[in-house]
């Protein structure tokens, strides 16, 4: 690091930040929420000139320091008082911050919630109203119990015991009692535990998946830490759903779809009880995942035989992951040749993607091979001048430029088919693994049209067996398995027609 970095380091510790964190949270407030601060809060705190430094950052969010200093206590700026603007700052903060807590608590306040009741209960404990108490602890426990509700049961739990302990005389029958509902507790914590602890390792195992797609020679390490419980709780059937959806994060193939098989069969819990609620869309999600795993198998009908139950519950899903699943769902409709059912699906849900331009491109160059496929060349090649495939990242240009080739073949204009391919197995800036294999796609392409010139009957067919042998080789290997079954299927049907 230079010495002028240094000192730039120094001086911004002596400095107000460039963005305020007032301003951001001021700014950060909807209408309706200043409009309430200002009334509730800010209109009469005792200190006007937090007031004022609050009027001055709405209407000005990047204003200097010094002409903030001298608007909020009307004098000029000067390094000696810093420390006065600071402090004024600080107390706006926790005047905001408050507030939002409070608003926040204020719109989530239910009077039939158990953390609602579980305060009022702490209030009776505090004004010792015993017989209040009494009362409404047996009802909130009784609910917490009916609805798995562990981490509040707990709190009971231990209210109980300040309660009874103070009240109390020291009698067996009544601390025998007391004993078995803090075994209860004692239940409840590892049950508690248990469901936070699965929660975080699935996060964890779908984390090290994503590493491990994202560079292979990684090796998945495990979670660094495990627990046993001896005797299952009465939430096992939870924890057996949370168990497989880890395994299944872990596998792949069959032995995949076999944990996610009996991740789904311990499923009906999550819509059993209302906590669970927010585990339906990992639900949802596991089954788009069983999908895929199908779809990578090639079994398309499985595919689609759960996608379509996807579908119905796709609402369940956030925006951000319906795309990845309506991409997944229209390549499956393309590989059962539902060329026309792909297209008209995609003119239906074309809004989903369209703020996601990545997708909605893909998407475009997919729905080419619908057309390709029904013989329709110039649907497909109107789609392509019209999409810009310059200005996209390789793997997306690869794909599209071989798809121009493909439709340049089939209008019979084989010399710029030819000339195109050849410019792209040329360049030797290919890096990512598709990439790899959409090139290998179009050297096999270009030596297919090599032996289009071939006039000889034994000699064309026998290099379009070798082209052929050596696609089905690519296919089955581990780098083209999930490459492209459209591309494969293609050629499959041209190496056969361009035979002698």
């Amino acid at each position: 690091m230079s010495c002028d970095n240094i000192t730039n380091i120094l001086q911004s510790q002596t400095k107000l930040p460039s963005k305020l964190k007032t301003s951001t949270l001021i700014h950060s407030l909807s209408k309706q929420e200043q409009s309430f601060l200002e009334k509730n809060v800010i209109k009469n705190h005792k200190r006007k000139t937090l007031i004022t430094l609050y009027k001055t950052l709405k209407k000005s969010p990047a204003i200097e320091k010094e002409e903030l200093y001298k608007k909020v206590f009307r004098e000029n700026y000067n390094n000696t008082k810093d420390t006065l603007l600071r402090n004024e700052l600080r107390l706006l903060n926790n005047a905001i911050e408050l507030f939002l807590v409070k608003e926040k608590r204020r719109l989530t306040l239910d009077l039939k919630s158990l953390s609602f009741q579980i305060d009022l209960l702490e209030i009776h404990l505090a004004k010792r109203n015993d017989k209040l108490f009494e009362q409404l602890w047996r009802k909130c426990y009784k609910k917490a119990t009916e609805e798995r509700f562990y981490r509040e049961k707990i709190h009971l739990t231990n209210l109980w015991f300040e309660y009874k302990s103070n009240k109390e005389e020291f009698e067996f029958e009544i601390y025998n009692e007391l004993r078995q509902t803090l075994a209860l507790g004692l239940a409840d914590t590892l049950a508690e535990m248990q469901e936070q602890f699965k929660k975080i390792e699935v996060k964890y195992a779908f984390t090290e998946r994503v590493m491990r797609a994202l560079n292979v020679q990684y090796t998945p390490s495990g979670q660094p830490l495990q627990y046993k419980i001896h005797q299952p709780l009465e939430n096992q059937d939870l924890i057996t759903y949370l168990d497989q959806l880890v395994a299944n994060y872990h596998l792949d193939g069959l032995e995949k779809i076999e944990a996610g098989e009996k991740a789904l069969a311990h499923a009906d819990v999550i819509y059993n009880y209302t906590k669970y609620e927010i585990l339906v869309e990992s639900v949802v999600l596991l089954k788009a995942n069983l999908g895929l795993e199908y779809f990578l198998l090639r079994k398309y009908e499985k595919a689609n035989h759960i996608y379509l139950t996807v579908l119905a519950d796709s609402h369940t899903i956030p925006v951000n992951k319906q795309i990845a699943f309506f991409y997944n769902y229209f390549v499956n409709l393309i590989c059962l040749d539902k060329y026309e059912e792909a297209i008209v699906w995609k003119q239906k849900n074309q809004s989903n993607w369209v703020n996601n331009p990545a997708t909605q491109y893909r998407i475009h160059l997919l729905s080419c091979w619908c057309y390709i496929f029904q013989e329709d060349y110039n649907t497909p090649l109107q789609l392509l001048s019209d999409s810009a495939i310059y200005e996209r990242p390789e793997n997306d240009f690869l794909y599209a430029k071989i798809l121009l080739t493909i439709i340049n073949y089939h209008q019979g204009d084989l010399e710029l088919a030819e000339r195109e391919l050849y410019n792209l197995k040329q360049k030797n800036r290919y890096q990512r693994p598709i990439e790899e294999v959409y090139i290998h796609y179009a050297r096999l392409l270009y030596r297919h049209l090599q032996a289009l010139k071939e006039i000889n009957t034994t000699k064309r067919n026998r290099r379009l067996d070798k082209l052929a042998q050596e696609l089905d080789a690519f296919y089955q290997s581990e780098l083209g398995y999930n490459a492209s079954e459209l591309y494969y299927k293609w050629y499959q049907i041209e190496n056969t027609k361009a035979r002698l």
